[in-house]
This record gives structure tokens, sequence and C-alpha cells, in this order.
């Protein structure tokens, strides 16, 4: 706004804008007559949208207002118009106020900008104005309507922060009391303010009252963690009688607060709990912070953020390592409990820790209230010594941990497996028999019980750890020896071994019938023991004499094996 004065004869501008107020004074006067003969039939809508008009048009002529108080010569007559627009303008204005018709609309237009400052610097200058017969309006006038448009202030505020709060915030049925005054707010423009002040007194003293509660949790309406933890103090509060808006209002705030205050208290400390963790689900950690520690810098936010998010890592790292863990713990008691030189292997302390730990951190899940950093700490020990069990290596401790009566004790106390010529001969039935599933069996058991010889039964072992560790590897000592493993477990050892048992009986007793054979029409060669063993061609140098050798030799060593 310029100071100075304007000079009209420089501005035709002006001039136009002050017949277009004056032409939107004459042409609402006469629509407003063309309506209706009665002014009281003139509807609501156009007086008011006709007054925002005139008071917008008002505001911009109030850099030429200064030249309404200049004396000497005789006004122009379109500045006498400008002041009697002005006039009556305001004077309509004030009236509204006076007469409580002023409606919402107005209100809402005098507090968009800089609206109210243009009014009361509008008013100032016909103040200044010595024509007191058409001055109607005095200060008073004016100190009603800001008045009244604070109280409009307060008004539109209550009932936004009602609207925010019941819309992220669900009453239910406590509500009701103000769900009349929540319908008029959807369509208000056109009603009388001073007679909604009356109509919903008892509303609006209900929302002062509670406006400090409303307004703290306005603040928080962008935290799904404190929404999740008000619909469980609401669920709480269910049970009791049916409350009215203000006591609702006042208990829920209470114990929502007082459970948010105390989970950000935990989780500055590091005693946030496991139950917790529930809270921020589907949830980003971050934002959340942000709504927790208004005050922290986005620095600590992150920090604390990290840190928070590492130990939740912890913690689902040891839930998806309880199976592996558990069967290496499992399958290492098997295998050192069948290990011959069991007494030898010391319970050191790497694996006695990595037992305690695991079994701390599997109690701590079943108890809500265990710390996450608790949790997190038994997970840094366990895998300290243990940190990757792949699912290969798993399904192997497992079939271990569960086939120790028929597969483990069978390769660890039968000489048909434990004896290295003994396990050659039981190669030899299974690729004689004329079953088809003990042959296929031949390949399998080759591999399963020469690897776990070399890496396991021939190791010396002077610790725990160091069992557990070869288990660990096992299953890499063939691309397919799981599925062979898997094998040896669902064929049943024993039953082999029985098998082989009596093969090698069926086999003495072919043998002593063709050794009375030879007896009654044979021609007997005495040898040593060695001779036969090496089939000495000195001794058997025809096809017949090798014969016979076969025969002794074969009963040779079906005597030795049966002995």
């Amino acid at each position: 706004t310029s100071k100075s004065k304007p000079d009209i004869e420089a501005k035709p501008d002006v001039e136009s804008e002050i017949k277009i107020g004056v032409e939107i004074e004459a042409k609402g006067e006469k629509q407003e007559t063309n309506e209706a003969k009665n002014p009281e039939e003139i509807s609501d809508k156009n007086l008011q949208t006709l007054l925002i008009h005139h008071l917008e048009h008002c505001f911009l002529c109030i850099p030429w207002l200064s030249l309404l108080t200049v004396q000497g010569e005789k006004k122009p007559k379109i500045l006498i118009d400008l002041e009697i627009f002005v006039k009556e303008s305001l004077h309509k204005l004030f009236q509204m106020v006076q007469n409580k018709t002023i409606k919402f609309c107005v209100f809402r237009f005098l507090e968009c900008s800089n609206n109210k400052e243009n009014l009361k610097t509008l008013h100032q200058s016909l103040l200044k104005l010595k024509d007191d017969d058409n001055n109607k309006d005095t200060q008073d006038d004016l100190q009603k309507l800001l008045t009244l448009l604070e109280k409009y202030k307060e008004f539109v505020h209550l009932k936004e922060l009602y609207v925010t709060v019941s819309v992220h915030y669900k009453f239910d049925e406590n509500t009701n009391e103000l769900q009349q005054f929540s319908r008029f707010c959807e369509n208000w423009d056109l009603e009388s303010f001073p007679d909604a002040q009356e109509k919903y007194l008892k509303e609006l003293e209900t929302l002062q009252k509670t406006k400090h509660q409303l307004e703290e949790l306005r603040e928080v309406t962008g935290s799904w963690v404190f929404k999740k933890l008000w619909t469980a103090c609401q669920i709480e509060l269910k049970g009791e009688m049916m409350l009215p808006f203000q006591e609702t209002v006042n208990t829920l705030h209470k114990n929502t607060f007082s459970s948010w205050n105390k989970l950000k208290q935990t989780m500055t400390k590091e005693t946030f709990q496991i139950k917790d963790i529930e809270w921020f689900k589907s949830c980003e950690l971050s934002s959340e912070l942000v709504h927790m520690f208004p005050l922290m810098s986005r620095t600590e936010i992150q920090s604390l953020t990290q840190s928070i998010e590492t130990k939740l890592k912890k913690i689902k790292k040891f839930k998806s390592m309880q199976t592996p863990w558990s069967k290496l713990i499992e399958a290492t008691e098997v295998v050192k409990k069948n290990y011959k030189l069991n007494s030898k292997i010391a319970e050191d302390s790497d694996w006695i820790d990595f037992v305690n730990e695991f079994n701390k951190g599997k109690s701590f899940l079943t108890k809500t209230e265990a710390s996450v950093q608790q949790l997190s700490t038994c997970y840094d020990n366990c895998a300290g010594n243990f940190k990757e069990v792949d699912s290969e290596c798993v399904e192997l401790l497992d079939l271990i941990a569960k086939h120790e009566e028929t597969l483990i004790k069978e390769l660890t106390t039968s000489t048909h497996f434990v004896n290295k010529n003994h396990f050659e001969n039981t190669i030899e039935t299974l690729n004689n028999s004329k079953d088809p599933s003990l042959q296929t069996l031949v390949g399998a058991l080759r591999t399963v019980n020469e690897n776990i010889r070399e890496c396991i039964w021939n190791v010396s072992f002077e610790r725990v750890t160091d069992l557990a560790n070869a288990l660990l590897k096992l299953h890499k000592t063939d691309q397919m020896f799981v599925h062979k493993f898997r094998k040896c477990c669902d064929a049943d050892l024993n039953s082999v071994s029985y098998l082989v048992e009596e093969a090698g009986q069926l086999q003495a007793v072919q043998s002593l019938e063709v050794l009375t054979q030879a007896a009654q029409i044979g021609k007997w060669v005495f040898a040593s023991c060695n001779q036969v063993l090496q089939h000495n061609d000195s001794v058997a140098s025809n096809k017949e004499r090798k014969n016979t050798w076969f025969v002794l030799k074969l009963i040779l060593k079906n005597t030795i094996m049966i002995k």
C-alpha cells in the first residue's frame, strides 16, 4: 500500500475501480429488489455473497481512502460515492453482528489472507472523517466484530480438533452426544455463527475441556504404534460402563500416553521387550521414532533406528536358527555317545557356553518380558561358534539324531561295517543279492561308511566343539552324501548285518558239501595255509589241481570267517 496520496487525474484506473464498486452496489440492490419486494425474503446466500464481494472491493480501494480526508476543495463525486460505498458495506457487516445474523462464510472470508487487518485499516480511515452524521459505526462495533471473530476461530479450532481425532481414533458409540454437532459442521457456511454458539454451547464446553488432550492426540496421528496402543486401551475400556465423551477422552488419553511413554523409555534404555516388537509390526521404525522423539536430531534418530533394527534382525536370525542349532546339539550328542574314544573328548567351555546360551535364548522367546538386548546377546554368543548351518546339513543332522539305533550304532558296533575286510565282504554279499533294493544300496553304503569312518570314527577329537564342526562339514564330503545317508537310514543296517551272516552260513554249508564230495573222489595234496591263500602254482599246476585248491581255499576262508 502506497503511503503517498495518489493523483486522481494521473490515475484513470482509480476512477474505474471506484465505478466498479458503485456499480456492484447498485446492481446488488437492483437484484435484491427484483428478487423480492420485501427485504426479508432475499436469500441469505445472496446477501452473504454480496457482502463478501463488497468487502473485497473495499479492501482493494484502501490505497485511495486517504483522499477522502483532503480539505479545501470540493470532493469529486466519485470519491463521495466511494465513501458512501465503504460506509454502507461496513455498516451492513456491523449490523449483521448486532442482529446475530452473520454467517460462517463471512467469518471465513475475514480470516483469509490479510482481510482482518484490512478491515481495521478501513474502519480507522473512516473514523478520521469529520462527517459524523454519515459515520454511524464506532470503534465499539469493530471491537464486537473482532471479539466474535476470535470466538469463531476457537469454534473452528475445536471442530477441527474433534474431526481430526475422531477420524484417526475411533470413539464408537461413546461419541453419540457429539454426532449432531458433527453433522452440523459438515454444512455450516450459511448458518448464523452466533446462533450456532448458543445452540451447541454444551458441546463446545465439552470440547473446550478436552482441548489439551485432543491437541496432544492430533500431534501423534501419524504414528501407527500409538493408534495400536489406543485401540488396546479402548478394548480394555469397553468392559466398563459407557462413559461420556469427556471422560472417555480423558481416560483413553491418560492410559494410552502412559503406555506410549513407557515404551519410549524402554527403547532408549535398551530394555525394549520382546512383547513390544508386536507394536512395530508393519510399521516403518524410523518414522515411528520421529513421532516418539520429536526433539531428537536426525542423526540421533538414525543411530537409534540402526541399533534397534540390528537387534531385531538378530532375534529374527535366532528364531530361524533354532532348528539348525537344536539339531546340531542332538546329533553331536548322539555321535559323541557312540564314539569309541568318547571318554577322551572334553566338554570344552565353547561348547558348554553355546548350549547354555542357546537354551537361554529359547527360554527368552517364551517370556514376553525378556528384553530384546538379552536375546540379541544370546544370538551373538551362539553365532560366535556356529554361525551358519545350511539346509542340507540340517537334514543330515536330523537323520543322525533320529536314526541312532538303526544306523549310527550299526556303523560303530557291527563288525560287518567297522572292520574294513568284513565291510568288503558285506558289499560283495549285497552285490550278489537278487534283491534290487540291496544292490542299489551298495554305492550309498560304501560312501556313507567310508566317509564317516574317515571324518569321524578314525579322528581323535579333543573337544566336543571340534566334533560338532566335523559334523557340519560331513555333508560336503560327497555331492550326494545326504541323499545316500537317507538311503542307508531307510535300509535298516541291522537287517543287512543279519543278511550277511546268513549268507556266510549258507556258503559254509555249500563248501562243506564240496569238501565231502572231494574226500570221496578227490586226490589230496597237503599244503600250508599260506600256500592255499596265495594259490601257489607250484602246488597246483593244472586245471584239476586249481579246482581242488579253490575248494580248500574256499573252506579255509569260511572257516576263518566263522571263527
